[in-house]
């Protein structure tokens, strides 16, 4: 499983704080997401909420059904324009690679 520490700095905070860690796995062909707040975000922050799909509570959360991804993280991901010029990146760099 992959993992991705999640901060947030925002004005108010001063300095960046960690939120949590945002996980991804391939689990039969597909795409899976799990979040876990930080407990000492929990701690100091529990009024904040994220996204209506994560809750503010300790252990892992998963995506329901039919989300690829949860909704505050969506946001950041490239659209599917972006998705097919990495893509397209991504195969010209296994290309140089393969002929070097």
């Amino acid at each position: 499983m992959e993992r991705l520490f999640v901060f947030a700095d925002f004005n108010w905070l001063g300095k960046a704080e960690l939120v949590g860690e945002l996980c991804y796995e391939k689990l039969r062909g597909s795409d899976s997401y799990a979040f876990k707040f930080d407990e000492n975000w929990l701690k100091v922050h529990a009024g904040i909420k994220l996204s209506e799909d994560i809750n503010n509570y300790p252990g892992m959360q998963y995506t329901q059904p039919g989300s690829d991804i949860f909704g505050c993280f969506s946001d950041a991901l490239p659209d599917r324009w972006g998705r097919t010029l990495l893509k397209r990146r991504e195969q010209q760099e296994k290309q140089a690679c393969t002929s070097a």
